[in-house]
């Protein structure tokens, strides 16, 4: 016999297959059958009782459609108003400046509450357009020093 020849199984043995269940199968027998029920179940006008549950922890508003391309025109900083006055408008690091900022409001919000300055856009990920921000004024005059 060489290594290769597999000796258990005679020349007279068959393999067997069994045939998967066709249409008729009983949805109970399938793995996701319970999930395909439930959401079956789910789909209909009347919601269940742990579905009406959860939907009591929220309350439903209308909202308007949103124009996407509006929106990320907006945040992308291209339709920002320019300023009508002599602010000192300046792009700056957000981590450097905005993210440790006390008068940084809470989110969702994206706005400085100092009563002197304004963040004006969010032109990138990383950078925030700010006016009359008195610390990145206060950098530059410490700069212009050295």
């Amino acid at each position: 016999m060489s290594p290769m020849t597999d000796d258990t199984r005679g020349d007279d043995d068959e393999i067997e297959f069994e045939e998967a269940d066709g249409p008729e199968s009983d949805d109970s027998a399938d793995p996701l059958g319970d999930l395909a029920s439930a959401v079956a179940e789910s789909a209909g006008d009347e919601p269940d009782a742990e579905t009406a549950a959860f939907d009591d922890l929220f309350d439903r508003q209308d909202t308007a459609e949103i124009d996407a391309d509006r929106l990320w025109a907006e945040l992308e900083g291209d339709d920002l108003p320019a300023s009508t006055d002599a602010s000192e408008v300046r792009e700056v690091d957000k981590r450097a400046y905005c993210q440790g900022c006390d008068y940084l409001a809470e989110p969702p919000d994206v706005a400085c509450t100092h009563a002197d300055a304004e963040i004006l856009a969010v032109p990138t990920i990383e950078t925030v357009r700010v006016a009359d921000c008195p610390f990145v004024l206060a950098d530059e005059a410490d700069d212009r020093e050295r």
